[in-house]
């Protein structure tokens, strides 16, 4: 058994051992710092495959800005925007397909304006893509109780290739308009303006939706406003009720279109008749 005298010798031994170790310790670290220093790693300046790929901006005050190209809504056509409104579209589709001459213009398999089935369609004007943009029409006019309660266009294709082959874009969209008591002038009767309203929009709507299928030509790869707009009222436009508004394109030369269109009440009785000028947006503006 070992004495009080070792004990104590090898608590010093253990002490010294321990010390060192200490002091390897210490050496260590210190060399390593020392290295880091001299080899210290810097982050490389970024280069341009490492930057985030941004798409380009226009200006805040660019006439582009006005008229964002990607609001128009048709689950046929699988065109579903962000941001939409749940059942908007599902709820003007409904509404008219429950008004028996609204149903047969969207359900008749043929018409004279293309065969087969109608495809319908929610303009961007009553679909906004943000607070700044299609306020009269798709917040102001839309949200009024006795506004406009629903709006849905439509086309049908010339033949079985018209709808997916760019060269050939849709001449003719319909629109019904459901009208509210609140947009009258006289007792139940539309005011003028109103009528120019439905008109304007509805002719823009031939070129938005050629845009939305990716049709070729300047016309319906820019944005489009209305240089000029001729008007004839031919009968009164009663309220409540729903109209139907034919447009279709007379001639585009250049980044100019002719538009025509009628506005027309159940009966088919043309109530207005409207000829419009758009002039596409250069996109340098």
């Amino acid at each position: 058994m070992p004495n009080l005298s070792d004990r104590r010798i090898n608590a010093i031994r253990s002490t010294e051992c321990l010390a060192e170790a200490r002091s390897h310790q210490r050496l260590t670290i210190q060399c390593f710092t020392t290295l880091l220093s001299q080899f210290k790693l810097q982050k490389p300046p970024p280069t341009a495959a490492s930057q985030p790929i941004r798409p380009p901006t226009m200006p805040d005050d660019s006439p582009l800005n006005l008229t964002p190209l990607n609001r128009v809504i048709s689950p046929p056509l699988n065109l579903n925007p962000p941001n939409t409104p749940p059942n908007l579209y599902t709820a003007a589709y409904q509404y008219f397909t429950s008004i028996p001459w609204c149903a047969d213009l969207l359900l008749s398999e043929s018409s004279a304006d293309g065969t087969g089935l109608a495809i319908p369609f929610v303009a961007q004007c009553f679909n906004p893509v943000s607070d700044l943009h299609d306020q009269f029409v798709g917040a102001t006019l839309a949200s009024h109780p006795r506004g406009i309660k629903h709006i849905l266009s439509f086309f049908r294709p010339l033949d079985a290739s018209h709808l997916r082959d760019p060269a050939r874009p849709i001449g003719r969209v319909d629109t019904l308009f459901a009208l509210g008591d609140g947009l009258s002038g006289y007792h139940n009767i539309v005011h003028g303006g109103m009528t120019m309203t439905m008109a304007d929009e509805s002719m823009g709507m031939v070129n938005e939706i050629n845009t939305a299928l990716g049709k070729d030509g300047l016309v319906h790869k820019l944005s489009s406003v209305t240089a000029g707009l001729d008007i004839k009222f031919l009968q009164p436009v009663s309220i409540p009720g729903v109209v139907c508004v034919t447009a279709w394109t007379e001639s585009i030369v250049g980044r100019k279109t002719r538009v025509k269109c009628e506005v027309k009440d159940s009966r088919g009785e043309v109530l207005a008749k409207c000829t419009s000028t758009w002039i596409a947006l250069k996109a340098n503006l």
